[in-house]
């Protein structure tokens, strides 16, 4: 370009331009390379966007200066020549420095938020522990994840979901838990709280507290006995069942389940299918023992027909301040990790193979296109929220009002603490909330493969 431009002909001006031309081509391409490199798989966009608008901010001011030139002398060979000079040294300079540094590092880099989503989809908090359920080293790891080939990403997913990566989940939750399979909830709760006293020194998550939850006194307005059933706080050990039948509706109780859990579930069989009861299982195990540890259970006893005691219904409450980063517990979280241990149960639902493919679909989509815990987190920046994280009868003694005193007790709390109560259902469960009082604030659709359901958001102020 330099030698060319002074030359008095067109077909040399021709070559000059076609030069010029491939050289910013060059440029372009030689950026978005570093891009590639340098930038994760889902900012490689911006960041090429970023360079190539600081090379066209870098190239104003000598354009400015060569069209002043030009105006001045009425020639462009001089600002052309000295452009391409130092053109010429830069590129000697860097290649000079990438000799000496190699600065390529062998993948692209991964912040430590990446690595945060990244392990979360394994379930996990490092990435460190995600390569490890998913059967790979860590750099390896780290070189698929930021990897933008499609095989390397699908291989990644694949891990993913399988067998032997909700084993090695497991495996994790045990080691970073430091408890055993054969522990008590409450040696498990001791070793919680220890676990929490001892981090006090290191700054909590904004919307994470270490407190236990509060010991209200139980109001139920409906006169307490045998026969109307008594509300107590419960246990994992003494509510799961209950939960389990209630949203599942197996047993042959009657009954019809939580409709949008029933289907996500449609696709491994009936109710009764064991299947179909263990995959709901290692679902609600682990966030009926979340409940228990950090939150409070309230179970509604009753006499059952052989006139032994029996756990009619549940309600699983958090108070406020309690639910990590508006969820009830975090992947990869200290709460997480006791929970899934405490509930002994391997999370099949991460498994493929067990669930099928249009399970795994429906699933993720009920929790990524609802967004309740984004919903969630919004309301609580706006107030203080009293959390219901399941709500269920058994279906034996459905239609008694019992899952309605529940409510009422919460409620009570809820104003004595200034709170609000709040809790996500299914459309066919709206009519029933709202006759407690609660009103809806949010709706949102999922639709899988021509099928779908409705969440709602509903909130008692």
């Amino acid at each position: 370009v330099s030698i060319l431009c002074p030359k008095p002909s067109w077909k040399i001006q021709r070559v000059d331009i076609v030069s010029m031309s491939f050289c910013q081509l060059a440029m372009t391409l030689f950026l978005t390379r570093y891009a590639i490199i340098f930038a994760p798989a889902d900012r490689v966009g911006s960041v090429t966007g970023l360079f190539i608008s600081g090379l066209g901010v870098l190239s104003f001011l000598p354009i400015i200066a060569s069209s002043i030139y030009i105006a001045v002398h009425g020639s462009y060979v001089t600002p052309e020549r000295f452009i391409c000079a130092v053109g010429a040294v830069a590129w000697i300079v860097y290649l000079s420095y990438v000799k000496k540094t190699n600065p390529w590092p062998a993948h692209p880099v991964l912040l430590p938020e990446d690595e945060r989503k990244i392990a979360k989809m394994y379930g996990v908090g490092s990435i460190e522990d995600a390569a490890y359920v998913s059967g790979r080293g860590v750099e390896a790891f780290r070189r698929m994840s930021s990897s933008s080939k499609v095989e390397d990403q699908r291989a990644l997913l694949d891990a993913a979901f399988t067998g032997e990566a909700a084993r090695r989940v497991m495996e994790v939750a045990r080691r970073r838990s430091s408890v055993g399979s054969t522990q008590s909830m409450e040696e498990i709760r001791g070793s919680f709280q220890r676990r929490r006293s001892s981090l006090q020194a290191v700054p909590s998550e904004p919307d994470e507290v270490d407190d236990p939850p509060p010991q209200y006194l139980i109001v139920d307005d409906c006169s307490a006995g045998p026969e109307n059933g008594m509300i107590r706080r419960g246990t994992s050990e003494t509510s799961l069942d209950c939960v389990l039948v209630a949203f599942n509706g197996h047993g042959g109780f009657g009954g019809r389940g939580e409709p949008s859990l029933q289907w996500v579930m449609e696709p491994l069989g009936e109710p009764d299918n064991p299947t179909r009861i263990a995959v709901f299982q290692s679902l609600f195990a682990p966030m009926v023992a979340c409940a228990e540890l950090v939150g409070t259970l309230l179970e509604m006893r009753v006499l059952d027909e052989d006139g032994s005691e029996a756990t009619a219904a549940v309600c699983g409450v958090y108070h406020p301040g309690s639910l990590e980063n508006g969820t009830i517990m975090q992947a990869g979280s200290d709460r997480y990790y006791f929970s899934l241990t405490a509930s002994n149960e391997v999370p099949i639902y991460m498994d493929r193979q067990v669930c099928g493919e249009k399970m795994m679909q429906r699933f993720v989509g009920l929790k990524q296109d609802s967004e309740w815990d984004t919903k969630r987190k919004e309301y609580m920046a706006k107030t203080p929220i009293w959390y219901i994280g399941c709500l269920g009868t058994h279906p034996k003694f459905q239609g008694r009002g019992l899952a309605k005193r529940l409510l009422a007790v919460v409620a009570e709390w809820a104003r004595r603490d200034e709170a609000d109560c709040y809790l996500e259902c299914s459309e066919e469960n709206v009519p029933f909330y709202e006759k407690c009082g609660y009103n809806n604030i949010w709706r949102s659709n999922i639709e899988v493969d021509g099928t779908g359901t409705s969440m709602f958001g509903m909130a008692l102020s």
